[in-house]
């Protein structure tokens, strides 16, 4: 059930049993009984009835659903609406099932060979916590990506409602106000994808002699060009830069560049204290060679910090943990941690509640490309 059923037309026998039969198929995939009864109330003259054949579209079978997919053009925007939810909800959610068939021979493969080499009981080991990682990561974006998607369905329904009417003058701010507001959305999900796919991108196998400097300063720049082009200021944060300008290491450059800038992105950020406001603080940023041959790069700042539990759960690195939903994917520490990782280096990170956080990157000077 949803807020729209309250709006349906409530003691009608039908729509009981459409609600009915929509909670047996996603209980247990219901009968072919059930089948015909949502076909058969497709074209139902009543957009509540055809609303609840709508959502049931979630759960039935791939190969039977084509008859439904007119919902997707329905009159009726409540209908409509839930129609392109649940075929989206299919789509993301039948996808993430063939991908994971489609990994599973790599897994099999794989684990032959750890078998093979450390025994049973490690391939299994590995085996499962490959799988539990991709669910993970499948599942911290489903859930994002539905979250975002939820209030836009609200915000689409209020410009439906508000254009129904003659349209009034004093209508348009409402309308900037929405329509502003779906667009925030649509790129949080371009961002969010835009992340996801740079996740799973190979690290490129390309290494150069690169200026430790000029990385972590195409890093910042990129943190700037973001925050200007959302009109968030951030001037009250003193961002100060110790690197001696001959220190190089060898690197694929876009790679570390997008590491830098994602951790750098969370310490400017650390110092948000309502949406596009920034209180004052400082950020640290220094680089120095260590005597085995790494250059580390240290990255403190006063932000707001984390507690020993966030901390525990931000260092496992895992995909979609963020306590920046408005302005963050989740992915941003990923990717990092796996970009600093294929160039053979480590990520370190220490923070205390109210008084800040200090990410440290060691990277060795000469790194050749990691194979896995």
């Amino acid at each position: 059930m949803d807020e729209f059923d309250t709006i349906a037309v409530e003691n009608d026998p039908l729509l009981d049993e459409i609600r009915r039969t929509r909670d047996a198929v996603e209980e247990n995939g219901g009968d072919r009984e059930s089948f015909m009864i949502l076909l058969k109330n497709v074209d139902n003259p009543k957009w509540e009835i055809r609303k609840v054949v709508a959502e049931a579209v979630l759960f039935i079978p791939e190969n039977e659903s084509a008859p439904f997919m007119r919902l997707l053009s329905d009159p009726n925007a409540y209908v409509q609406s839930a129609a392109k939810i649940a075929y989206s909800r299919k789509n993301l959610y039948g996808n993430a099932a063939d991908k994971k068939r489609s990994i599973s021979p790599a897994l099999l493969h794989s684990g032959n060979i750890l078998e093979n080499k450390f025994g049973r009981e490690t391939a299994e080991w590995v085996r499962a916590e490959l799988e539990k990682a991709y669910d993970i990561t499948v599942g911290a974006a489903a859930h994002d990506i539905y979250g975002i998607l939820s209030p836009m369905k609200d915000q689409v329904n209020a410009i439906e409602e508000i254009s129904q009417d003659p349209l009034r003058i004093q209508d348009l701010p409402s309308i900037r106000m929405y329509v502003q507001r779906l667009r925030d959305r649509i790129e949080t999900i371009e961002r969010l994808v835009g992340d996801m796919r740079f996740l799973a991108k190979e690290t490129s196998k390309e290494r150069r002699s690169e200026q430790v400097k000029d990385v972590v300063n195409a890093a910042r720049g990129m943190v700037l060009d973001v925050f200007r082009s959302k009109n968030r200021d951030v001037s009250m944060i003193d961002c100060s830069i110790s690197i001696p300008e001959r220190l190089t290491f060898k690197i694929s450059r876009i790679d570390m560049i997008r590491a830098i800038y994602n951790l750098l992105k969370n310490a400017y950020e650390s110092f948000l204290v309502r949406a596009n406001t920034f209180r004052a603080g400082k950020i640290e940023i220094v680089a120095e060679e260590t005597c085995d041959g790494c250059i580390a790069i240290t990255i403190r700042d006063t932000g707001i910090g984390m507690s020993a539990l966030d901390l525990e759960t931000y260092l496992q690195f895992n995909p979609g943990v963020t306590s920046k939903k408005e302005t963050g994917t989740g992915f941003g520490l990923a990717i990092a941690f796996r970009k600093i990782r294929d160039h053979e280096g480590t990520l370190a990170v220490t923070s205390q509640m109210d008084v800040g956080t200090t990410v440290k990157i060691f990277i060795p000077k000469d790194a050749e490309t990691r194979h896995e």
